[in-house]
Parts: C-alpha cells; structure tokens; sequence
C-alpha cells in the first residue's frame, strides 16, 4: 500500500535541506509533485501559501506510515506551521519513523532529548538514537553522540566511547570532532596519551581553518609536544590564529615579535598585537601594551596610555600578580602626568571598562 501511494501520488520527501543538516542526499524519486506543488505556490502565494498547500498530502502519507513524510510532519509540529507549536506531537511522528530507520528522524529526536526544550531532557534516550544514526553513518550524529558521552553527568559520561565516535566524525570532516578528538588525545582522556596522533588531528582542524586547533598546533610546535620544536610553524600558525582573532595567539605571537624567537625582534608588531589582545580583554596583554608605552618600546614614550592599560589591568586581575604589577605600573607612571592628563587617562580607561562591559569594542 505504501508503495501504491507513492506511485499514485509521488508524495515529496522532507525537502533536501533537511536531509543535508544530517549529511544525506535523498533520493531524487522522492521529490515529487508536493514538492513541485511546494515551489510552483512558492511563486503564487508566497513560502506559507506553499507550504499549507501540500500539508494534506504529507498528512496522508505519513498516515500511511512514509518516515519522510513522518518526519515532515515531525518538523510541522516542531515549528507550529499547522498553527500552534506541539513538541509532544513532534517528537511522536519523529518517532514513528525514527523506528523505521530514517537517520534525520532519530538525529531529531537525539537533539530534542538531549536539549530538553519544552520536554524533559532524557540523556539516555538522546544517546539511544544518535547511536542509530551514527550507526548508519551519519557524521553529525557521531559529534553529537560523542559529546554527550564527553559531556554527560558521570553516571552516563564514557571517555573511551568519545574518543571512538569524535575519531568517526573527524574522519568524515567533521572540524570540530577532530578538535575535540586531538584535546582528548593529547591529555589522554578515555585513551592512552598520544601526542603524536593529537598533533595530526590538529593539523587537519588547522588546516580547515579552526582558530582553537591552530592555536593549540602553535604550541606544540613551540613547546616540542608531539613534534619537533619549530618557531617559524609556531609563528605560522599563531599568526593564523590571531589574525581571526584568538585573543591568546595575539599575545603569543606578541611575545615571539618581542623576544625575536623565530623572527627579528620587532617592537612596533609586539605593541600591535599586545594592543589587539588587550582590546579582548586579556589582561597580562593588557599590562605588556602599558609596559610598552611606559618604556616607549615600539612607540613614544606614552605615559597616559600606559596608565589607561596598566589601570584597566589592575581592574580586571585585583587579587593575582599581574594586578599588583599593574597597580604598581599604574602608581609610577602617575607620577608623570599633570592633573589634567590624570582626569584625562582615568576618563579613557573608564570609558573602555565600560564599552566592554556593555559589550562593545
């Protein structure tokens, strides 16, 4: 019967881009005349004219038990295009062809378990089905299947099976699981330590552009972790990081130009890139930039900036060391400021405290 109707009718599948959230390619023999009815109304009566149009038809289906119509149905209930928002009926129809092996369904219900919005989160339930559609090779369900066993409470958390299903992903290109796969191996979590084998998954992050892998390959190159130490690939990949603006490879970086490690010294890129980081408010960048102006490293001799950054240092950091060196940088170099210029540095580095707390740069 289910057949029958799909000749009769060519009812539509869930639309591609659904299916290409969870790294599927629908079969083209499903896409048909709801969903030509879906574009052609698209043009007439607009997206929601369309969509209530083939409404009956998916209704029909998924009756009749099609999983892609199911989950259409699923994703209606989900975001209230039959009028009202029903999560309960969402999950239902997710359900019904979840148990049919349609992965985008148990992705779904994987998702609304686990992120329990307007439903009990369920931890168990939400690995049951990722674990399906990471079974069938989904490389989504994989990342997520491996972050909650990473990230659980410990009654369910599973170090060994994280790494298993972030390596899954990452082999699929999943960027973000071979981040999180390199993390684990490198500090041997749920797996022997293995140094060698994080590098190589940080390098493939890196190089899809992943700020935190490149910052992490940085270091191990800088550090000779896992590979020989290499300056100019630390410089390389700080320079990568901080240009996308990781606040700790601009300070990194600013070290490696002031020190003249794998590069000549450069006064003028520290006090750039101290200046960079120091905006994100990283404070021991916050303190090198006032040390700079203060020693006129780089630039004149600045003694009110110095001030300005040396305040906002010994703000952010009152208890640690680099706020009493900054209190006590703050306290010299007041002494060569004329009243006017006091007002004037303690205006600007209220001005700045307050522009980030209100989140602005």
């Amino acid at each position: 019967m289910q057949v029958l109707f799909r000749q009769l009718v060519s009812v539509a599948a869930v639309p591609t881009v659904l299916a290409l959230v969870c790294g599927l390619l629908l079969p083209g023999s499903l896409l048909g005349a709801a969903a030509e009815e879906r574009e052609e109304g698209s043009l007439e009566r607009g997206q929601e004219g369309a969509a209530s149009s083939v409404e009956p038809w998916y209704r029909v289906a998924a009756e009749l038990g099609d999983p892609d119509a199911q989950v259409e149905r699923g994703f209606a209930h989900l975001h209230g295009r039959d009028g009202s928002k029903d999560v309960t009926e969402a999950v239902r129809w997710f359900q019904k062809a979840a148990e049919q092996g349609n992965a985008i369904a148990q992705v779904q219900l994987g998702t609304l378990y686990a992120a329990g919005q307007e439903m009990t989160a369920h931890p168990e339930e939400a690995i049951r089905w990722y674990r399906k559609a990471a079974e069938q090779g989904v490389a989504t369900a994989q990342f997520y299947l491996a972050e909650l066993y990473h990230r659980a409470p410990e009654s369910i958390a599973n170090p060994r099976e994280a790494v298993f299903w972030y390596r899954k992903a990452a082999e699929q290109g999943i960027v973000i699981s071979a981040l999180r796969l390199a993390d684990m191996l490198r500090r041997g979590e749920g797996v022997a330590a293995n140094p060698e084998e994080a590098v190589r998954w940080y390098r493939q992050a890196a190089e899809q552009g992943n700020r935190e892998a490149r910052v992490a390959l940085a270091y191990l190159y800088y550090n000779a972790h896992g590979v020989e130490k290499d300056l100019s690939a630390a410089l390389w990949w700080y320079q990568k990081a901080a240009e996308q603006g990781s606040g700790e490879a601009q300070l990194q970086l600013a070290y490696l130009y002031y020190s003249g490690q794998g590069i000549p010294k450069n006064d003028q890129a520290a006090l750039y890139w101290f200046g960079r980081a120091a905006e994100q408010d990283v404070v021991e960048a916050q303190f090198n930039l006032a040390s700079l102006y203060a020693r006129g490293h780089g630039t004149e001799r600045d003694y009110l900036q110095a001030y300005v950054w040396y305040n906002l240092a010994a703000t952010a950091d009152e208890k640690d060391e680099i706020g009493k060196r900054a209190r006590a940088g703050r306290a010299m170099v007041s002494k060569y400021l004329t009243p006017e210029q006091l007002l004037e540095a303690q205006r600007l580095a209220s001005e700045r405290f307050f522009k980030r707390k209100r989140g602005k740069p």
